[in-house]
């Protein structure tokens, strides 16, 4: 998870910012889309391990 989420920070960040400066918008918007739903699927793989975390302490 942790894996997941600080690779796709660096190597879109990186892209992102290379194609920002070649004026390549419509690439930009795109790369974002796809890092925001793998930033919403790592929020939710977290917080499902959180979930988990907390109810086996019950058990």
């Amino acid at each position: 998870m942790i894996f997941v989420i600080y690779f796709n920070n660096i190597y879109h960040g990186r892209k992102i910012t290379r194609l920002a400066r070649e004026g390549k918008i419509q690439e930009v918007q795109r790369i974002r889309r796809y890092t925001h739903v793998m930033s919403y699927f790592s929020l939710a793989l977290m917080v499902a391990i959180i979930f988990l975390a907390t109810s086996l302490q019950f058990f």
